[in-house]
């Protein structure tokens, strides 16, 4: 049962602070404290502290009830609901400043009395919560240790604890609805030119991410510190996004440690190895005897010294390796790769072995191809640890390798018939420097880091690992990669480009679309010349044009630092194209689309910016028909047959102009993408609309198709044009020649 709610009554008029105790005690409340004056109100109040006071705005004496309200809000913080009869506006509006949880007319009514008292009260109890819930909220971020902004759905700062403030230097006051990117600024260290905020992927993906760990933090007083950083979405119990969580810390500590930690590995790798490969080298020429005869007793401790120098340099070259993993310094070698034939290479290495150890090898290896991108070296680096440990853990039985075919990946499962791993040990089977069971052979120790470093060098290839046992019984290793796909060269060839220039580019990406149709048409052999004739088209045509990928039917570009207009990008971009496959032979257009994305400005990531460019793909066919085209002719009739002809390419968005002077109105409304042109005409000729087209810079790029009857006089505006080559359509029109050129120019 809910507990008596208590309501103090403070009111001047004794009649009515009376009907008022009846009326509340009848509802169920208890009344300890009833009282005509605001300072003997104030007195009670420390001693009773009731749930709710009911205050007559108008008492009389030195306070009245709205100085009353106030100090017992601010005193005792008990909620107040005011009573009053008619008050002026000055009144109402001192009162409003006290915060009230409610206001009652006077002459009472029970039904009215009940339900401000109970929503009152219900509100007052509701803020109170709220405003704890708060306060250990805030306090939890306060304490924890690392720094902590919050920000609305604007991505507007609603909090930041002391750890963000000291590392942002912002503090809370300041910062308060400001744009969280001007106060946690941060850029990629790798990618200075580049900045991107957590808050814009959050808030517009819903999703938690994490930022690399070449994160930089700009500070308020231009200071830099590296962090590490995660953002989250805040959702509301309907999953509704209301804005954003971030939490980083400072990791300089950290990269020191990092880094005074490679530095010694790799001093201390160095150090070993030399007076390692003396020793090794010294004691091998006392063995073999080239410093005199030896006994058996001196070879056998001469071979175990041997055999112990070899490990001591397996364990140095292992720490190196898994350090550098470890701090992202391996860079893999990639290439495409038949797998199942690497690991049959593998398996023929070890079969002698195998064979000597009188243990059976089973081989599950599909006959078919399938292709990888790895560095070989590496997954054999992988086999040969996986493949060793089997062996080495295995007495009697076999040594199964089982490579299966599965949509996205292709996976190995290298089995044994061992010893096995216990249950408990299973989880940490990865973790370096672990080694559980002994080898058959008790000389046979390893240096506990050949599966970590496996691990490693699978998840550097965006695979996966992952150990299966029972004790006594055997031991499953599988790993899987993911299959080759085109994309995979694109995609590192760009990160590539990302991580060693700051360099702003454009993507450039053509799919054809009916390259089927055109081998029919020409041929096999001309469509490979053709393509040869684009690639080289492409790398003769700009030193800061390089190009990604190749393939039969698409290719990519990156276009460094584009200083030009994109128009005029895609334009002798576009004309290339076509350029690599018109034939004089054969008459067809080359169906192709084409899309860009620019980075940094479009995306962050790689996976998204490829993304940008394929939404961003364009049917060439289907704008090209769009395109203005100006027929400038002083004869009509040969403006309606060309006009004709266009019309039954495709061509629809076609004006006529028959003089000079009107090419240049005309062009007050609407710059054309294409001139065809008449040389001979009366008034302005066409060399002097050349001259005039070129002298300016909004005009001066519009390709023009000369179209006489007469031999085309190039020496008059040579001076106009610097080495640019105008094509020429003699008259009468050839309608196929026509096609081409306005196929090439637009």
């Amino acid at each position: 049962m809910m507990s008596q709610k208590s309501i103090a009554i403070v009111e001047d008029e004794n009649l009515i602070a009376m009907e008022i105790q009846d009326r509340v005690e009848r509802l169920g409340y208890s009344v300890p404290v009833v009282t005509g004056s605001g300072e003997e109100a104030l007195e009670k109040m420390e001693r009773v502290r009731p749930d709710l006071v009911l205050m007559d705005i108008m008492l009389e004496g030195k306070m009245d009830g709205i100085e009353t309200a106030e100090q017992i809000r601010n005193l005792y913080d008990i909620p107040i609901v005011y009573l009053t009869a008619y008050s002026d506006e000055k009144t109402l509006s001192r009162a409003k400043l006290t915060d009230p949880y409610g206001y009652i007319l006077k002459p009472l009514q029970e039904r009215e009395l009940h339900k401000t008292i109970e929503m009152a009260i219900y509100k007052y109890e509701m803020e109170k919560k709220l405003k704890q819930d708060k306060q250990w909220f805030s306090t939890t971020l306060k304490s924890i240790g690392d720094a902590v902004i919050t920000a609305d759905i604007e991505g507007k700062i609603k909090f930041m604890n002391p750890v963000a403030e000291s590392l942002t230097c912002w503090n809370n006051r300041d910062a308060l609805n400001m744009d969280i990117k001007k106060v946690f600024n941060i850029i990629d260290e790798k990618n200075p030119s580049f900045s991107d905020n957590p808050v814009e992927t959050v808030l517009k993906e819903s999703i938690v991410c994490n930022f690399s760990n070449s994160t930089i933090l700009l500070k308020r007083n231009g200071s830099e510190i590296p962090v590490d950083v995660s953002a989250a979405p805040i959702k509301n119990d309907k999953g509704t996004n209301h804005g954003v969580v971030l939490v980083f810390r400072d990791t300089t500590e950290k990269i020191l440690l990092d880094r005074i930690k490679d530095d010694f590995i790799h001093h201390v790798s160095h150090e070993l190895r030399t007076p390692l490969t003396v020793i090794r080298e010294s004691v091998a020429q006392i063995n073999d005897g080239i410093l005199g005869e030896v006994n058996e007793d001196q070879k056998h401790f001469l071979s175990i010294c041997l055999k112990n120098a070899d490990r001591l340099r397996r364990i140095v070259d292992e720490i190196l390796d898994i350090s550098k993993m470890e701090a992202g310094k391996v860079q893999l070698r990639k290439n495409k790769s038949n797998f199942p034939e690497l690991v049959r290479s593998v398996l023929d290495a070890f079969k002698p072995v195998i064979d000597n150890k009188g243990l059976e090898l089973r081989k599950n290896i599909p006959d078919r191809a399938m292709e990888v991108y790895v560095d070989r070296d590496r997954i054999i680096q992988v086999l040969n640890n996986l493949i060793g440990n089997a062996l080495k853990f295995t007495e009697k039985g076999f040594i199964e390798v089982t490579i299966k075919d599965q949509p996205q990946t292709v996976s190995c499962a290298i089995t044994d018939t061992g010893r096995g791993i216990a249950p408990d040990d299973l989880p940490n089977v990865f973790d370096k420097f672990q080694q559980f069971g002994n080898p058959v052979d008790p000389g046979d120790t390893g240096t506990g880091l050949g599966l970590p470093i496996s691990k490693e060098i699978i998840l550097l290839h965006k695979g996966d690992i992952f150990a299966e046992s029972t004790p006594n019984q055997g031991s499953t290793f599988t790993f899987t990669l993911p299959k080759y796909d085109p994309s995979m060269v694109l995609h590192e060839r760009i990160q590539k480009r990302i991580s060693t220039s700051n360099v702003p580019f454009i993507l450039f990406h053509v799919q054809i679309n009916n390259l089927p149709e055109i081998q029919d048409i020409i041929g096999s052999q001309a469509v490979e010349e053709s393509q040869k004739k684009m690639k080289n088209l492409v790398q003769n045509m700009d030193n800061q044009i390089e190009p990604l990928h190749f393939d039969s039917d698409n290719f990519t570009l990156l276009i460094e630092n584009p200083s030009k207009e994109k128009v005029w990008l895609n334009r002798h971009l576009l004309r290339m194209i076509k350029e690599s496959f018109i034939s004089s032979a054969h008459d067809f257009e080359l169906d192709f689309s084409f899309g860009t994305a620019l980075y940094p400005n479009d995306e962050e990531s790689i996976d998204r910016l490829l993304e940008t460019c394929q939404k961003n793909m364009i049917h060439e066919k289907i704008e090209r028909y769009k395109k203005r085209i100006l027929l400038v002719d002083d004869e009509e009739q040969i403006t309606d047959a060309v006009k004709t002809l266009l019309e039954l390419f495709g061509y629809h968005n076609i004006d006529i102009a028959h003089s000079g002077e009107t090419v240049f109105e005309k062009m007050e409304n609407h710059i054309p993408e294409l001139i065809i042109l008449d040389m001979k005409m009366s008034g302005m000729s066409g060399y002097e609309i050349i001259g005039r087209l070129k002298e300016n810079f909004e005009t001066n790029d519009i390709p023009i198709l000369i179209m006489s009857g007469y031999e085309v006089e190039t020496g008059q505006f040579n001076e106009y044009i610097s080495k640019k080559a105008i094509l020429t359509v003699n008259k009468p029109v050839d309608a196929e020649v026509l096609h081409k050129m306005v196929y090439y120019l637009l």
